[in-house]
């Protein structure tokens, strides 16, 4: 295992404006009453592209460099429907249909990462924004809230790290998407 001072938790994801993570914090408040639930700071809202974990200090540059190389152009990501993950308890935001921008970035990221030299994850892709763990019960209804429009203009590289106990995410730097 690495040290914490010889490595970073790292992941890319699209991380909210301030006008987008307000309408993902009011969706979220719709759920409150109804749900019990470790709930997500507005603060961290995100919507992860690719999860890197531990990542060596001495690999970010590369890592950079890898994003540097990635070409794809704004979208929008129509979040309409809220749903539990039986088994993780997970109650997020998801879309009935993915935007083809949205799956293009991810390949693109994950293309030009895996010709860098970095590991990755093989899951499937599986787009979501989480606003609660261990969540007792699915949501009976959608809110009102939904569906939101995130126009999606920037992908962002973000570190996870420890504060008091607590994951805090820091954005270390942002790439701007083309226009149409």
């Amino acid at each position: 295992m690495l040290t914490q001072a010889s490595s970073l938790r790292l992941f890319f994801a699209l991380w909210p404006d301030l006008l987008t993570r307000a309408r993902i914090e009011e969706a979220a408040r719709a759920f409150r009453n109804s749900v019990t639930a470790s709930w997500i700071k507005t603060e961290k809202f995100h919507l992860t592209l690719v999860f890197l974990g531990d990542v060596e200090t001495h690999k970010l540059s590369a890592l950079k460099a890898s994003a540097d190389r990635v070409r794809a152009t704004h979208f929008c990501w129509v979040v309409d429907r809220a749903e539990r993950w039986r088994g993780s308890g997970i109650l997020c935001l998801t879309s009935t249909t993915v935007p083809g921008g949205l799956l293009l970035l991810v390949d693109r990221l994950r293309e030009s990462l895996q010709t860098g030299g970095f590991t990755l994850d093989t899951r499937p892709y599986r787009p979501h924004l989480t606003l609660a763990r261990k969540a007792d019960c699915r949501p009976n209804l959608q809110p009102a809230e939904l569906p939101l429009v995130w126009q999606v203009n920037s992908f962002s590289l973000i570190k996870s790290y420890l504060d008091q106990g607590e994951s805090t995410y820091e954005v270390l730097r942002t790439w701007p998407l083309d226009e149409h």
